[in-house]
């Protein structure tokens, strides 16, 4: 008898089988069968060990395969195998009912044994196929964006996706590819343009990766997908510096770009870049450190449509005039729900003349602000001051306090990303009265004079600024 259940376990569902949630194709339930059922069954098979069942939403796509699948599922097993996603009794059960499709061979990275389809459970006619220990579902707790299918799409409220999950799956899927990380001395950038055959053309992309290395010095490469094994395409992406495609789901491999490179995402005439985010919010999370540019084509003759493809690629041609004429007279796609509304297919699927000079512009600002240093500056803080010494100097009519310390043990480390004049601030606050006195210095020691007095005892502290971040203050010194 299974505990924990819900009252009413059809409201609409027990559980989902998939990454993405109160989707009514995603739904799992189960039906209930007395134990003398069981005599029915020509046979009666055992799966021992761990099975973790669930769907894959979309197996033909690659942003999906990697942002609804195989990160929370890297996530589950992890979860589930306190770390060690190999365990030798893991095994993976698809039930959503597709076939392998291209991208089976990643999912096989996750399990020592090869995944079951949910047509290989009926392949052995009446029989009835038990579980020693089974796993529903996948976790959501790695998604970060979500498709529109109640509200327009857009980030995912209060994700949980941090920058050490993303780098601890990508370290893996290269790990399990065979991918290593290698050194590499270059004079000038280096790029990668994806290219596409059937849609969403840059009709000029020859004379993009043209201008962008005689105006940019940047030497890109065109990758087409369909001619590079998945291995090779992450192994470039990794070492590239800048990432350019049109908007679409190859973007999703952006999250193997390194520290410090650039995505720049290329959308069609009419299509709003805020309102389609997935790789802007997934290169944006924090520790990351990935910069990201979008650019759209604001103008109408740059853009090549294709009324009359089918519905499903933007095709119009089945509307009536009026929604035809309305769709094409329009200069942005209004928000939407998923997954089929015309006018966003329409425009999704244009084919766009890239403006060169709006596109090197764009970019040249985008390296000037980031790429020049290759890497953000890493918001590190110096530690506490050490060892700070005050003694009175007294003359005849004068008091002065000396103060001398030691700069915090980390600055020593620190040095290659210090970009100006390490400062000191030094508070000095007589006892028992509040006219507390501050000092900026750049250096380790200084004579203060004032309206010090010999008798007084005052509270000296000192902290450290680096790249205008503030450490800590010392221990209080007295004097």
């Amino acid at each position: 008898m299974a505990s924990g259940l819900p009252q009413d376990r059809f409201s609409p569902a027990l559980a989902d089988l998939s990454s993405v949630p109160n989707h009514n194709t995603q739904y799992f339930n189960f039906v209930d069968l007395p134990l003398d059922a069981m005599e029915s069954f020509d046979q009666i098979f055992l799966l021992r060990g761990n099975s973790f069942i669930f769907n894959r939403f979309n197996p033909a796509n690659l942003m999906h395969v990697f942002h609804d699948d195989l990160l929370p599922l890297f996530h589950t097993l992890s979860e589930n195998n306190y770390g060690d996603i190999n365990s030798s009794d893991s095994r993976l059960l698809f039930f959503d009912g597709h076939a392998k499709l291209d991208h089976f061979h990643l999912y096989r990275l996750f399990s020592s044994q090869i995944p079951l389809l949910k047509s290989d459970l009926n392949k052995s006619g009446n029989s009835l196929v038990c579980f020693e220990r089974a796993y529903i579902g996948l976790s959501n707790t790695t998604t970060w964006y979500q498709y529109g299918f109640q509200e327009p799409q857009g980030s995912v409220r209060n994700s949980e996706i941090t920058a050490r999950t993303i780098l601890l799956f990508t370290d893996y899927l290269k790990a399990k590819l065979g991918i290593e990380k290698k050194e590499q001395s270059q004079s000038r950038l280096n790029g990668i343009l994806i290219g596409r055959r059937t849609n969403r053309l840059i009709l000029n992309e020859e004379h993009l990766v043209m201008a962008l290395a005689r105006d940019l010095h940047i030497s890109v490469q065109l990758l087409h997908l369909e001619d590079t094994s998945i291995k090779e395409v992450i192994q470039r992406i990794s070492s590239t510096d800048v990432l350019i495609g049109v908007h679409g789901s190859a973007l999703i491999l952006s999250m193997f770009l390194k520290k410090g490179a650039l995505l720049v995402e290329i959308f069609p005439f009419a299509v709003n870049p805020k309102h389609y985010t997935p790789y802007k919010t997934l290169v944006s999370i924090p520790g990351l450190n990935v910069k990201y540019l979008a650019w759209r084509n604001m103008e109408r003759e740059n853009t090549v449509f294709h009324k009359s493809a089918l519905a499903e690629f933007g095709g119009i041609d089945h509307l009536s005039a009026e929604d035809q004429n309305r769709i094409l007279e329009s200069s942005e796609v209004p928000l939407h729900l998923c997954c089929n509304d015309p006018e966003w297919l329409f425009r999704i699927y244009q084919d766009t003349v890239v403006d060169i000079q709006s596109f090197i512009s764009a970019v040249r600002k985008s390296i000037s602000e980031d790429l020049a240093e290759e890497r953000d500056t890493p918001q590190m803080y110096p530690a506490k001051v050490n060892k700070v010494v005050c003694r009175k100097l007294m003359t005849v009519d004068v008091v002065k306090l000396e103060v001398n310390w030691q700069q915090p043990w980390n600055v020593k480390y620190l040095m290659s990303v210090i970009k100006e004049d390490i400062k000191y601030e030094v508070w000095i606050q007589q006892a028992f009265v509040d006219n507390t006195r501050a000092w900026i210095l750049n250096t380790t020691g200084y004579t203060f004079e004032g309206e010090f007095l010999a008798d007084s005892t005052y509270f000296v502290w000192v902290r450290c600024i680096i790249n205008n971040r503030i450490g800590p203050f010392s221990d209080v010194t007295i004097c």
